[in-house]
């Protein structure tokens, strides 16, 4: 029962305030903006109030920003390159821009002239610092001040020519201006702690509020929640090479030539057409081989005889001479169809048959056999 009892003792126990800055619309704790962001719709009564959760280059690119204020609050704001061009072409436009930071970054600052610096004098963590607007027209009697602050800022150094001072403390010490830009104006703050919970609930705070965004009247109201510090912000790989200069040159040439490269490979590529040789005649090799088959062997009768009817076959197919019986060949006949000798023919046959009563012939012997059907072959028409 005891460790029950404690336990819904700690569970119900006042908690410790969470004093952690962190400027965020949702957030109750005492560095939360909670009561500012509500109280935009009094002080902003006729304008439209929108709430952005993206990039700036992302927000800029989908909407259409005209006559518009962007509020930003945050301990730092150090915008890259890329984020940088996106707000002065917004405020080139005619727009506003309000800034409440401790610390800005280098680029913003170099290019609207300006450097900021903490203020040590006389400072204690205990003591209050008033602060009052320098406009005639909005200087009140009443002083505002602030405790708690992490530290005090002020603007060490402004162009005076494009620069208005809007709030002072302590010896003339600004810490609220306006800088033209084009055809708008940025407002820069550096007391970011000034618009939290805990402030604005201060001494009634809540004056100096809307005082000082008296100035942001417009048709539009956007409520930056992007630039927060709990809320991850971590650059992506493309937008750090876009910010680095070496890196964005090299990006851009790998662009150029991946699109060359798809220009000139954007032809079908074709595999390498194989060479297919023709088919060889190897016809008259076989019979090479046949031939040097039959003289290996010897067999010089059984050429002689192949030879023979190579030669009535041939007779048949040119001059439709169908010799049936090999011995009773016509001469007469086949030198008149071939318009050969009668004698070349008779010798043929005269020859073929001592072959076929010979068992076996010489080699010379075949040679003058072939010799005769050569012939024949050469002198016919």
């Amino acid at each position: 029962m005891l460790f029950i009892s404690l336990v819904i003792f700690e569970i119900y126990a006042p908690k410790e305030p969470d004093w952690t800055p962190n400027f965020e619309a949702k957030s109750k704790t005492p560095y939360g903006t909670f009561i500012l962001k509500n109280l935009l719709s009094d002080i902003f009564d006729k304008s439209d109030i929108f709430e952005n959760n993206k990039s700036i280059y992302q927000f800029f690119n989908i909407s259409e920003l005209k006559n518009s204020t962007y509020i930003i609050i945050n301990e730092e704001f150090k915008p890259d390159s890329l984020t940088l061009s996106y707000l002065l072409n917004f405020v080139n436009d005619g727009n506003k821009i309000f800034i409440s930071a401790n610390s800005f970054g280098k680029k913003l600052c170099d290019t609207l002239n300006f450097s900021s610096e903490i203020y040590y004098e006389n400072y204690s963590s205990k003591e209050k610092i008033n602060h009052n607007f320098v406009n005639k027209k909005l200087k009140n009697n009443k002083v505002f001040s602030f405790q708690k602050p992490l530290f005090e800022f002020y603007f060490n150094s402004i162009d005076t020519n494009k620069t208005t001072i809007i709030i002072e403390f302590d010896k003339n010490n600004a810490n609220f201006i306006s800088i033209n830009y084009g055809k708008g104006t940025f407002y820069i703050h550096n007391q970011p702690f000034a618009f939290t919970n805990f402030n604005v609930l201060l001494n009634n705070n809540t004056d100096y509020v809307f005082t000082a965004f008296s100035y942001l009247k417009n048709d539009k109201i956007i409520w930056d929640e992007y630039f927060k510090p709990r809320i991850n912000n971590n650059t992506t790989p493309l937008k750090y090479i876009l910010n680095q200069k070496s890196l964005k040159l090299a990006w851009y040439l790998m662009l150029i030539i991946v699109f060359i490269f798809i220009i000139f490979s954007s032809k079908r590529n074709q595999r390498v057409i194989p060479i297919i040789k023709p088919l060889r005649n190897t016809s008259l090799i076989f019979s090479k081989t046949l031939a040097n088959l039959y003289l290996k062997n010897k067999n010089h009768k059984d050429i002689a005889l192949k030879k023979f009817n190579y030669w009535i076959n041939f007779l048949r197919d040119n001059y439709h001479l169908n010799i049936e019986d090999p011995n009773k060949i016509n001469s007469e006949k086949i030198a008149e169809k071939t318009a050969t000798q009668k004698e070349c023919i008779e010798k043929i046959i005269s020859s073929i048959a001592h072959i076929k009563e010979m068992k076996n012939i010489s080699s010379d012997e075949l040679f003058k056999f072939n010799t005769l059907i050569e012939k024949f072959y050469l002198t016919r028409k």
